[in-house]
């Protein structure tokens, strides 16, 4: 009897007992609640780029004008390359015993082989020229790669909630240290005037050389003073250098379309606006070859131009951590062409920038 009473009251007591150690545990335990993984909603990046197909064309390479050779009319003063035929003290008006004749005797030329044709005879001729070049051209220089850098900025706007994509807006700066030289021989085209002049019959000294003044000495031989003008086309040789140098500031705005393809790579299309601001220095020092001997041009100076147009490019970046990544990339642009034009002499740069790549690698920082 005694031991069925303890059999029973031991069992509720056990029952109780772990009642109060499961009371306990329930106390000591607290649910905890996962926050989820905040989105870095901006970037920044900053790389190192190369410039490829940014070429220059030099213009009108070796430009001068005619020496001033004026009209066909009487009575006036013409000046030539190789000569000269001027108004005389007597207005060109030369008695002749029995009235006057048109003619003047201050002329003069460089070289009788070249210019004096039939000397002597009735109707022989002193021949003066006069040479002008509109300049020649060197095209599409390049001295690729053109080394730079670039910082963007972008802004994460909308993404898939499985986040298979996203896109957002970027804004980029970039700057290009550009320098092309050009040392090319170039044969520019050239138009030769010819005024043929008559000597009256007169036979002049066989010097290379022969001038008289405005009072005709020393000969007082009179020749006609109304020229038969001729031209023709001629390859006017032209050598030297060429330098062409611009500071190149873009400035980019546009959208772009992200596509992880998985934890670490990403692919990324962009394209847009651009403003691309140029800073230039072109020089050039030349010689060029005439018929009346040789001319150095020379010339330098500062030009700066805003151009405007498009870009388009892809990159593709590797994850580091949630916040760095590494990228490479390429952008395509075209902001047409800039003109730097000398003033004094009309030689000109042409820089194309309508075609231009550039070759981006950098890392980029996710907040």
């Amino acid at each position: 009897m005694t031991i069925k009473v303890l059999r029973y009251s031991v069992v509720p007591l056990s029952l109780c007992a772990t009642s109060a150690v499961l009371g306990q545990a329930t106390d000591t335990f607290t649910p905890v609640l996962l926050e989820p993984k905040p989105i870095a909603l901006n970037h920044i990046s900053m790389g190192f780029q190369l410039g490829f197909n940014l070429k220059t064309s030099f213009k009108h390479i070796g430009k001068f004008g005619a020496a001033n050779p004026g009209s066909t009319n009487s009575i006036s003063n013409h000046f030539y390359d190789d000569g000269n035929n001027l108004v005389d003290s007597t207005g060109n008006q030369h008695f002749n015993g029995t009235g006057f004749t048109e003619g003047t005797w201050n002329w003069g030329y460089n070289n009788m082989a070249n210019q004096v044709h039939g000397n002597g005879d009735v109707n022989g001729t002193v021949d003066m020229h006069s040479t002008s070049s509109a300049g020649g051209t060197s095209s599409g220089r390049s001295d690729d790669p053109q080394p730079g850098f670039m910082l963007t900025f972008g802004r994460e706007l909308f993404r898939d909630e499985k986040d298979r994509w996203r896109t957002g807006l970027e804004w980029a700066f970039g700057y290009t240290d550009y320098t092309v030289k050009d040392s090319h021989a170039v044969n520019a085209k050239g138009t030769q005037l010819t005024d043929s002049y008559s000597l009256f019959g007169n036979t002049v000294p066989t010097s290379d050389n022969y001038s008289q003044d405005n009072g005709g000495s020393p000969n007082h031989i009179i020749i006609g003073d109304t020229p038969t003008r001729s031209s023709s086309t001629m390859a006017v040789p032209v050598s030297g250098t060429r330098t062409f140098g611009a500071d190149i500031f873009a400035f980019k705005l546009g959208p772009y379309f992200e596509v992880p393809l998985n934890k670490t790579f990403s692919f990324s299309l962009e394209g847009g606006a651009s403003l691309v601001y140029i800073y230039s220095k072109f020089q050039f020092n030349e010689t060029v070859v005439t018929p009346g001997g040789l001319l150095n041009l020379k010339g330098s100076g500062v030009h700066d131009g805003i151009q405007i147009g498009g870009y388009a490019g892809a990159k593709i970046s590797a994850a580091l951590s949630d916040q760095v990544s590494l990228f490479v990339g390429a952008q395509w642009q075209d902001v047409g062409s800039y003109v730097h034009r000398d003033r004094k002499s009309g030689e000109s740069a042409v820089l194309d920038l309508s075609q231009s790549v550039f070759f981006t690698s950098g890392v980029g920082y996710s907040f």
